[in-house]
């Protein structure tokens, strides 16, 4: 079984057609992204892969870092989730 690990991911890269790209390729192994910071659990195939291409899309002065966050047994919880409710709403 392959162990999965947390990685945090952030760039800053200044041409938008490479930007769309780097966010296209984490966003398919993202559990959660705001704008140019994306949350991965990975493996380490996963990660070897993602390191080698996102550079591919960096120009001169554009950031990439990426922090290992470790193996969490437990997850951690903030504030309470309140369940989605929508009003009901008709155009007659």
């Amino acid at each position: 079984m392959m162990s999965r690990q947390l990685y945090l991911f952030a760039y800053d890269i200044s041409n938008r057609k490479q930007q769309a790209r780097a966010r296209r390729l984490l966003q398919g192994y993202a559990i959660g992204a705001q704008k140019s910071l994306f949350g991965c659990w990975l493996t380490e195939s996963e990660l070897a892969y993602l390191t080698a291409k996102l550079p591919d899309f960096l120009d001169d002065g554009d950031k990439l870092h990426w922090l290992h966050l470790g193996k969490h047994e437990s997850v951690w919880l903030f504030g309470v989730a309140k369940p989605l409710c929508y009003e009901v709403f008709l155009v007659v």
